[in-house]
């Protein structure tokens, strides 16, 4: 009997170390699916998903979305965001909630299929069935399908339940189906059993992410162990963010402005048949359980038009629904989005353009919808607490990147505990720094960077240890730091040359964050969250805010002529009136 129990002690002990495993298995090899994008990412800051492999991203999209969302006492969630990464980038449900009291979240995800948005719906409100009252779903995805890449990368957080099984079981059907029209992997005339087999595998790989992605060992990075002790970012409620603006990107003649008004005679848009019959799920769900649903479309002048317009607004009329376009008057005007400012890319919006559509949203759904203000009530605490870190981690970092004044700059990151900044010249010129800011520099203990004269070279080290630093009038000296920063990256720092063959090197991990810029390239790294929050340059030109709309708004207010304008404010002025034109055709001139 005593051998029997024992037997049975190690089968149990065998099995459940073996479901141990399984179960870290299963988490490991899910993908953290970072974006393409950091926060403020600009020229010398790595730009795709692959760089990422070793350095941790800003915005965390799909990963920092849903851990946020389970992460959220239940009966809390007042309103719910669901739809592509317009609304991603697009709405930030910690500033509503510091505008408006409002508790929302965004499961948006990457290109979210419809299919994904309802099951997140239903999941939203198994989980918040008490308090989620509203609904806002963002169009885009109406108009296309999409791969099985993006049915995984918005099904993979999801936790396992009823709604996690539904939504495997049909999202393989979809994928298999498109799959079939493709010609990719026929099922069609396969015994029915086989369809069965096949099926429940794909099934398999949405339940289980050991089944999809067994074969991505090649392509394990830094992030796939950081998971392991992670702390989601819960205070982004679902939000990612770029401060990076279109007119940073290209000409001011090259920014598409918006139509403002709709072409009502045009044809609408045919829409996919598939998502609509996900559209239709989500209509239905939201009348059967009493939820005010709200169809928007985020400003994207150059991806959107009045036949796509119509078809929504065909829909939205045809069930009684209210559609919200962005792109037209008088949204476009109430919210206040100029593209040239507001907009990181054809159809994303920045930080600064989140900042209106958040706020106008707040107010709309407050205001209109009757979305109560939870601020102080009680089972909120959370929500005043995740505030105050989005406002050290993201607000004090925007903060940062509009600051124009080197002095203050280095005086800001040196106080903060949680940076590490990196310093390195390139053709250095002294007429940077004047008097005042050479005394702040004595003060933080940077005197050979306020002693430093034209053409000498420069690299400096400040955490909260203390400061290192060092320089060299010699044109042939190599200035060279090299070390490691708390979270085992290695740091490699240089300014090298004069001239032609001068060089400023910032290598953090594998990847090089300095601008590379006449004058003192700067890259500030947060040793919490490992990753750079900026990498920026200041030369001997006023260095303009990422804010360039209020740094546009103060250059008017006293008095400067276009003339006096730095470039990038003049090219504003000139998309201001490519504006004023096209919004005068469309609407005449009283309006």
């Amino acid at each position: 009997m005593k051998k029997y129990l024992m037997d049975i002690l190690r089968l149990v002990i065998f099995s459940s170390i073996l479901l141990g495993l399984f179960a870290a298995a299963n988490f490991f090899f899910r993908p953290v699916w970072l974006a393409t994008d950091n926060l403020g990412a600009r020229s010398g800051a790595p730009e795709s998903v692959a760089n990422y492999s070793n350095l941790n991203a800003f915005e965390c999209v799909n990963y920092d979305t849903t851990e946020g969302f389970y992460a959220n006492p239940r009966n809390t969630i007042q309103t719910l965001f669901i739809g592509a990464s317009m609304t991603t980038l697009g709405v930030s449900c910690t500033e509503m909630y510091e505008n408006r009291g409002i508790c929302a979240y965004s499961v948006s995800t990457e290109a979210q299929p419809i299919l994904a948005s309802y099951y997140w719906l239903k999941e939203g409100r198994r989980l918040h069935p008490e308090t989620l009252n509203t609904v806002v779903l963002d169009v885009s995805m109406l108009r296309r399908e999409i791969g099985e890449s993006f049915y995984k990368k918005s099904l993979d957080g999801m936790h396992l339940s009823k709604n996690k099984f539904d939504a495997a079981w049909d999202a393989s059907m979809k994928v298999m189906q498109e799959e079939d029209e493709e010609g990719l992997e026929s099922v069609e005339g396969a015994d029915p059993e086989d369809k069965n087999v096949a099926r429940r595998a794909k099934v398999l790989e949405y339940l289980m992410p050991i089944f999809a992605y067994h074969d991505r060992w090649k392509e394990l990075g830094r992030n796939d162990f950081v998971k392991f002790n992670y702390d989601s970012r819960d205070y982004l409620r679902g939000f990612s963010l770029r401060t990076l603006s279109l007119l940073k990107r290209k000409e001011p003649g090259d920014i598409v402005v918006p139509e403002f008004k709709v072409d009502e005679s045009a044809k609408p848009e045919k829409l996919s048949k598939k998502e609509k019959r996900y559209y239709k799920k989500i209509v239905e769900y939201c009348k059967e359980n009493n939820l005010k649903l709200i169809l928007i479309k985020t400003p994207s002048p150059e991806t959107w038009n009045s036949a796509e317009h119509n078809a929504i607004q065909k829909l939205a009329d045809k069930d009684g629904l209210t559609f919200i376009d962005f792109n037209y008057e008088p949204y476009l005007s109430e919210e206040g989005y100029v593209a040239a400012v507001d907009g990181t890319d054809k159809k994303h919006l920045n930080y600064y353009g989140a900042q209106k559509l958040t706020r106008w949203l707040g107010d709309y759904l407050a205001d209109e919808c009757g979305v109560e203000d939870v601020r102080g009530k009680a089972g909120y605490e959370f929500m005043d607490e995740q505030l105050a870190t989005y406002k050290e981690k993201v607000e004090k970092v925007v903060e940062l990147k509009d600051i124009t004044y080197l002095g203050t700059y280095l005086n800001m990151v040196s106080k903060n505990d949680r940076y590490v900044t990196f310093i390195s010249t390139k053709n250095y010129r002294a007429s940077l720094i004047d008097d005042a800011q050479r005394e702040m520099f004595r003060k933080m203990g940077l005197t050979k960077l306020a002693d430093l004269q034209d053409e000498e070279k420069y690299i400096g080290f400040i955490d909260k240890n203390g400061i290192v630093e060092n320089s060299t009038s010699d044109p042939e000296e190599a200035l060279i730091m090299k070390g490691v920063l708390p979270g085992s990256f290695d740091y490699d720092l240089e300014s090298i040359g004069n001239g032609e063959k001068a060089d400023s090197q910032i290598n953090i991990g594998e990847f090089d964050f300095s601008i590379n810029s006449p004058g003192i390239n700067i890259a500030v790294y947060d040793i919490d969250q490992h990753i750079v929050v900026d990498n920026t340059i200041f030369d001997t030109y006023p260095k303009v805010p990422y804010n360039t709309e209020k740094a546009y708004n103060e250059a008017v207010k006293n008095g400067l002529s276009y003339t006096d304008l730095p470039e990038i404010l003049k090219n504003l002025y000139l998309y201001d009136e490519r504006l004023g034109e096209a919004k005068e055709a469309a609407l005449g001139k009283s309006e």
